[in-house]
């Protein structure tokens, strides 16, 4: 007998995960258009691309801490699970914010450029948003291309294609990817930043994904040691 695959095994749990998830991200990035404008410098007026720029952006880098985090979550409190059973759902949607903040940034800065647009945002850094000596988009094309490499990957027939090894450790070079997002944010958009919001968000979600994998592993430690044999 052969594995019969199927692009996706709708159930109802996996149909009101994902329609949460994009309710969710419909709702924040409408929240962001309204408030953002009001926290931003007067002085520096947001147009209209850049706001969906940085919404789309700001979603992606949530909703990647937020699969970072159900891992640790589940582990610490099992009513955390339903959310872990469809995560890779989260991680393919955090792929598709992830592109439209690409398409934004392409589509404003490089869309009448006479260099080929993935040429150009490789070879120039936007002004007001570079630290000297440090290109900051390096950092977020690596991290999309993980993201794409990894949403591709994500289907059952990948797991059994690769084995399970394998794949888990492909599928690690997800904190890869958070890595370069929070250096992508420090070396860029902090950098022009006109209210100390986005960076106590940027701070607040590493320290609170940092902490719950901290916790995590100290319950999961102090298990292991309350059944371990004791070796004399």
């Amino acid at each position: 007998m052969s594995a019969r695959f199927v692009p996706v095994s709708w159930t109802p749990a996996k149909l009101v995960y994902d329609a949460v998830l994009v309710a969710a991200v419909l709702l924040y990035l409408g929240l962001y258009i309204w408030v953002a404008p009001a926290l931003a410098d007067p002085r520096m007026a947001l147009d209209g691309p850049t706001l969906m720029m940085r919404a789309y952006g700001s979603c992606a880098f949530l909703l990647l801490t937020l699969a970072l985090a159900i891992g640790p979550l589940a582990r610490l409190d099992p009513r955390f699970l339903p959310l872990l059973y469809n995560r890779r759902h989260l991680g393919v949607l955090t792929c598709l914010v992830a592109l439209a903040h690409a398409e934004a940034v392409l589509g404003w800065y490089f869309a009448f450029s006479d260099t080929p647009p993935l040429v150009a945002v490789l070879s120039s850094e936007p002004a007001g948003l570079r630290l000297p000596g440090v290109a900051f988009i390096p950092f977020g094309v690596a991290a999309l291309l993980i993201l794409l490499l990894l949403a591709a990957t994500s289907h059952d027939f990948w797991l059994a294609f690769l084995g399970p090894p394998l794949w888990k450790a492909l599928h690690m070079l997800i904190y890869v990817a958070y890595g370069c997002v929070v250096l992508h944010l420090g070396f860029g958009a902090l950098q022009a930043a006109g209210s100390p919001v986005l960076g106590l968000v940027a701070l607040g979600s590493v320290g609170l994904l940092a902490t719950l994998h901290l916790l995590a592993a100290r319950r999961e430690a102090a298990a292991d040691a309350a059944v371990a044999p004791a070796w004399r």
